[in-house]
């Protein structure tokens, strides 16, 4: 069911593990049933989809009621990363990485993989690290993930030379 103006409107209903009706009025062609009768697809997401969908499931003869809040955003493409290298002055082996975008959104978070073997392994969260070069490999490479809850974008640096 999806809540419409403190209305419940019935979108969907599946019975033995099959999508047997659907409601036309809303998210017509949209709506697709899917992983054997237990989830309900809305395609092409609008930002009018946004709102309270809720699941009813008869489970030995008790119904029980499942509520979820979907909240599509407008996608807010996010500016190429760009990222600041310097040597630390204590010590030659130390080297800060600081990433940013220019953007006034609080929704922006900040993570680092590390690649030096082929795979990419989480590496830190946040926007500025702190990488010891003698215990990196020649050639490993650093990328720094910046998103938003509708976006994503990176920017990669190669570790050597730092500074």
């Amino acid at each position: 069911m999806f809540h419409v103006n403190g209305k419940r409107i019935i979108l969907a209903e599946f019975r033995d593990r099959k999508f047997i009706r659907e409601n036309g009025n809303y998210f017509p062609n949209r709506l697709e049933g899917s992983n054997s009768g237990t989830a309900l697809l809305i395609r092409e997401l609008r930002m009018e989809d946004s709102g309270i969908f809720t699941a009813l499931i008869l489970v030995n003869g008790e119904m029980r009621d499942i509520s979820y809040n979907l909240t599509v955003l407008e996608p807010l493409p996010i500016p190429t990363p760009v990222i600041e290298k310097t040597l630390d002055g204590n010590s030659t082996d130390l080297c800060h990485l600081h990433c940013s975008v220019p953007s006034n959104s609080p929704t922006l978070s900040y993570s680092w993989t590390y690649r030096d073997t082929g795979t990419d392994r989480l590496y830190a969260n946040g926007s500025t690290i702190t990488v010891s070069l003698k215990d990196k490999a020649l050639g490993a490479e650093f990328t720094c993930w910046v998103q938003n809850p509708a976006h994503r974008n990176s920017t990669s640096f190669p570790l050597y030379p730092c500074g």
